[in-house]
């Protein structure tokens, strides 16, 4: 390998995933830090786009985009695409609507967050540290939302018992920096 040139100084390679697995973290962190919520929103819309282009690179599909297809009616389709996808065209191009102003509803970020999560796990067989405490908070914090007696729910008895009342975003990064992992996480 030749050595870089001066001008390459701070040069990375990076790979598709290794840029998801980077955005995704660092959104999850922002969020429990109670970042900024544009900032947030952009970093888990960047990751989330790469990660569904890695699995239909391998012939795969996101479960939740599946489940979207199925409630959606088909005439539809492409209208819903536009709501859901506003925000993040919105914080990404300006070349049509130099003027517009959205009304942001950052509370959606963590649905998107959510499926982040899962789609490393899905694309990866392995879960994300920081993904799994966020599973592990939106489990908590949405209750409803998921299955009932899925995997997940065992950890997220456990990790509330180990955490006590300290259920707060704040006690969730000190999860995060705990150096606690468990075994095959990224």
């Amino acid at each position: 390998m030749n050595e870089p040139e001066p001008t390459d100084v701070g040069m990375e390679r990076i790979d598709k995933l290794d840029a998801a697995r980077r955005q995704l973290k660092t959104a999850i962190r922002l969020f429990f830090q109670d970042g900024d919520s544009v900032s947030i929103h952009t970093l888990t819309e960047a990751a989330r786009g790469l990660l569904q282009d890695l699995l239909e690179a391998q012939g795969k599909t996101s479960p939740l985009r599946e489940v979207e297809r199925d409630w959606v009616k088909p005439d539809r389709w492409n209208e819903y695409l536009a709501i859901m996808n506003r925000p993040r065209n919105f914080f990404k191009h300006a070349n049509r609507d130099p003027d517009e102003v959205l009304e942001f509803r950052s509370r959606s970020t963590v649905f998107w967050l959510f499926e982040c999560a899962a789609l490393y796990q899905q694309l990866t067989a392995r879960l994300l540290w920081e993904g799994f405490v966020f599973l592990v908070w939106f489990g908590l914090s949405y209750p409803d939302v998921l299955k009932k007696g899925m995997p997940l729910a065992d950890m997220i008895r456990a990790l509330k018992t180990q955490m006590g009342a300290n259920l707060t975003k704040q006690g969730f990064l000190d999860v995060l920096d705990s150096g606690v992992k468990l075994p095959n996480m990224d």
